[in-house]
């Protein structure tokens, strides 16, 4: 009875560590996996980094011509301006190059998107967002700011609530700039 329960223990022990070495090889497998999408993910990136001057292009060229059905209030396509803004902010983190090469397109969205509006407002948000993402002068976060200053003055407040929000954010890159419109974030905070 003995002999049979070690023979047992044994055999489940066996089994157990045909178990555990299973589940290592299956570990390692899956990291391997993983390992190979990342290298795949940051070669389609570095192919999306040799784009971007192709991308700036596009992006300048929508304010010019457009096709009616997809204008939105005014401003031609802008979930495409949207994306290809986010698209921008993935490529430029982290890289000085690129984030210099779109400073004068993150600049022209900023300055000529129609703010009256709601879409106008999404795309100005998006650039902020985008210009304090990059790697970039303070020039160009100073034109974000001043565009989240103007948020502040909006009526609606859900704008304000975005506008606060980011400027939050804004403090630990450029207090100074923030330090600007002090009385229109204490007025926001009054109501």
């Amino acid at each position: 009875m003995d002999r049979l329960k070690s023979i047992k223990k044994h055999r489940i022990g066996q089994r157990s560590n045909q178990v555990e070495r299973h589940e290592q090889k299956m570990k390692e497998e899956r990291q391997k996996r993983i390992r190979e999408r990342q290298k795949d993910f940051f070669a389609e990136m570095e192919q999306h980094r040799e784009r971007l001057e192709d991308n700036r292009e596009r992006l300048k060229g929508f304010n010019s011509s457009y096709a009616p059905e997809y204008d939105i209030s005014g401003i031609a396509y802008p979930f495409l301006h949207i994306r290809l803004l986010r698209l921008l902010r993935v490529l430029g983190h982290g890289d000085a190059d690129a984030s210099d090469s779109m400073n004068d397109i993150l600049a022209q969205v900023a300055t000529k998107t129609e703010s009256n509006k709601n879409a106008g407002n999404a795309i100005q948000y998006e650039c902020v967002e985008t210009i304090m993402s990059i790697e970039d002068v303070s020039g160009m976060r100073v034109l974000a700011i001043n565009i989240l200053g103007r948020f502040l003055s909006n009526r609606d407040n859900n704008i304000r609530y975005v506008a606060l929000n980011m400027l939050m954010k804004a403090v630990s890159i450029d207090d100074q700039a923030v330090q600007r419109h002090r009385a229109t974030i204490l007025e926001c905070v009054k109501f």
